[in-house]
């Protein structure tokens, strides 16, 4: 399984890594927030900016931290599971094909991709692939990119945890969305961890996403707030 060290008290845990920005360095939560939680974890993260994500109808979370210097961002955001049995196998649209990043040239290229999208910066980026390479079980860790017409075009990231994978950096630049890639570079996964006898996938989707995972059967369970703590 892979695991990351962090901080863990209560309902709440924080990640974070040497990234300057709150991209990197993160925390969950579920139930009440206090005042004195908040004070814990402001002075783990020091003077690093964070963000805390939350489910939507935890009012008294979303009280507690507006009142504590946080802002909300971002909209909404679903988490999505899906049953891999219920995959469908289809061929990819013409000219897309999928790999596993397997040499450094790879993995700088899947670098680049993932930052257009998330980080907006490749040092960033780095910086937080070189601590789930230094913190995490690099067997249960995988990392994809999408081809058209042989040109690297997308990116995914596969973390299995247990029975379980979770997806993230679903990454395409604006000049190849809409020729089928993110769907491949998901999909891959799915039909991978199946393969090895995982049974689920989860996610957390961007807006830009949904559609395509809705189109692959995923289903919304929560709905999460991000709130950023600037330092």
């Amino acid at each position: 399984m892979a695991t990351f060290p962090g901080y863990v008290h209560d309902n709440c845990w924080g990640l974070k890594t040497s990234c300057s920005g709150y991209f990197g360095n993160r925390v969950y939560c579920t139930g009440p927030i206090t005042t004195a939680m908040i004070d814990a974890v402001k002075k783990y993260y020091g003077a690093v900016s964070f963000q805390w994500m939350i489910d939507v109808d935890n009012l008294q979370a979303q009280h507690v931290l507006g009142s504590n210097g946080f802002t909300r961002t971002y909209g909404t955001w679903p988490a999505m599971y899906l049953d891999l049995r219920s995959i469908e196998e289809r061929p990819y649209a013409s000219g897309v094909t999928v790999k596993k990043v397997a040499s450094a040239q790879e993995l700088q290229t899947w670098i680049a991709i993932v930052a257009q999208n998330f980080t907006g910066s490749e040092k960033e980026m780095a910086t937080f692939n070189e601590y789930i390479t230094a913190h995490g079980d690099q067997t249960k860790i995988h990392r994809y990119l999408g081809y058209l017409n042989g040109i690297p075009a997308s990116s995914s990231l596969a973390i299995e945890h247990g029975d379980t994978v979770s997806i993230h950096w679903v990454s395409t630049p604006e000049s190849y969305r809409g020729k089928g890639l993110g769907y491949a570079v998901t999909h891959q996964i799915l039909a991978d961890c199946k393969q090895k006898g995982l049974k689920d996938a989860v996610l957390i989707s961007s807006a830009l996403g949904k559609p395509i995972y809705d189109k692959m059967g995923f289903k919304d369970y929560v709905y999460y707030y991000i709130y950023v703590h600037q330092a």
